[in-house]
């Protein structure tokens, strides 16, 4: 066990919770996304520092079709269950459903940047070739930063697990991205009527039982 790349990745987790949980207790907003696109950029920094090139980041082109059918045989069925249930529920409005085609995958992709081509990466060099171990510790430390959130922190557990083991195989994020961002998207079209629906840290609890839209 390396416990320099173990605590990189612990770190970023912990600083994650840190921002959400002690910025919105102190009201910060723009503050909160300065901190994330700083944390963001600490990941680019530590995947330049430890020589991931391409294909261990997850954005070489030779792997581009593996993970595609991997992602597709995993996230597939829990995709078209959501939107089989997004059915159901009242349309979002245009500007919700913008943000989902347009800006939510950019979103989306950054996050799985920083969950497996950061994350797994320093996880996998602090505990070893274990890609179970690897893909358990990377879940859970996903579904706590969407603490106390049940719903997210849920779909992030096991989304998190299944997308690491699936990154840790054939090393490429790019549809992760995209089955995250769709996944994303459907279940806040279905969490819509649910003001704080989509919400992490005190401000679930904050808007708790409002009625939606969420913002």
């Amino acid at each position: 066990m390396r416990w320099k790349p173990l605590s990189e990745a612990l770190g970023f987790y912990g600083l994650v919770l840190v921002a959400i949980w002690t910025g919105q207790s102190l009201g910060l907003r723009g503050q909160v996304w300065i901190g994330a696109v700083l944390l963001l950029g600490a990941t680019v920094v530590s995947s330049r520092k430890h020589g991931d090139g391409r294909d261990r980041l997850g954005l070489g082109r030779n792997t581009l079709g593996p993970s595609a059918r991997l992602t597709l045989l995993y996230a597939g069925p829990a995709l078209v269950l959501l939107s089989f249930a997004a059915l159901f529920r009242p349309v979002p409005p245009w500007p919700k459903i913008l943000f989902g085609l347009v800006g939510y995958p950019l979103w989306a992709f950054a996050q799985e940047y920083a969950l497996l081509s950061f994350a797994a990466n320093r996880l996998e060099e602090g505990l070893g070739q274990r890609p179970s171990l690897v893909a358990t510790v990377n879940g859970v430390l996903f579904a706590l930063v969407h603490t106390p959130n049940p719903v997210l922190m849920g779909a992030c557990l096991l989304s998190g697990w299944v997308f690491t083991k699936i990154f840790l195989k054939t090393r490429n994020i790019l549809p992760l991205a995209l089955a995250h961002a769709l996944g994303g998207f459907l279940l806040s079209w279905i969490l819509l009527n649910q003001y704080n629906g989509m919400m992490v840290g005190p401000a679930y609890w904050k808007w708790a039982g409002v009625p939606g839209p969420h913002p």
